[in-house]
């Protein structure tokens, strides 16, 4: 899944299981080691990378330092 980011709301109880996630902003290239996932995580990264930069034009391959997190 990919998204464009508009602003952050309040953090809520997830509705499947009650539990309030944290939210990390980071590289894409980071997000497969934090997320944990493997392989799958690496190419879900890669899709996303084509579709920020395809259809919103972002500068994805300029590694930023972690920000934003709750």
């Amino acid at each position: 899944m990919v998204g464009l980011i508009g602003s952050f709301e309040g953090r809520r109880p997830d509705p499947d299981g009650g539990r309030i996630y944290r939210r990390v902003m980071m590289s894409l290239t980071a997000a497969p080691e934090v997320l944990g996932w493997g392989e799958p995580a690496v190419a879900q990264v890669k899709a996303a990378a084509r579709v920020a930069e395809q259809r919103w034009d972002l500068p994805v391959g300029s590694p930023e330092p972690p920000g934003y997190v709750d």
